[in-house]
């Protein structure tokens, strides 16, 4: 995940989103794990994501196309909870935070 964020890599991944965001995700977690552990699994995953909405590497419509091709609603729920609510974005300055997370409103 590291790599990914820090070398901008998020395109190389593009074509396979769910594949991304399940990569923490075990086989046994995804049968019975809570949601909420489901969801702190994947908020690294969901929060490159939507700092990458920002952007323009991977465009939210193309996430949520993916998701719900491989019928996955929770992490469609995820992703767009997270960018609803501007998670995973990085800036410094609080007016330009302001406008960012206004602008992942504006996405969903």
């Amino acid at each position: 995940m590291a790599l990914i964020k820090d070398y901008h890599l998020v395109d190389a991944i593009a074509d396979d989103i769910p594949g991304f965001i399940l990569l923490r995700v075990t086989e046994d977690q995804e049968r019975t794990a809570p949601i909420e552990e489901l969801k702190e699994v994947t908020s690294e995953a969901m929060n490159l994501l939507v700092s990458e909405a920002h952007h323009g590497l991977v465009r939210p419509e193309v996430v949520v196309g993916q998701l719900q091709d491989r019928k996955l609603p929770l992490y469609l729920f995820f992703y767009l909870s997270s960018l609803w609510n501007g998670e995973g974005i990085e800036e410094k300055n609080l007016e330009t935070r302001d406008r960012l997370v206004a602008e992942s409103k504006t996405l969903v």
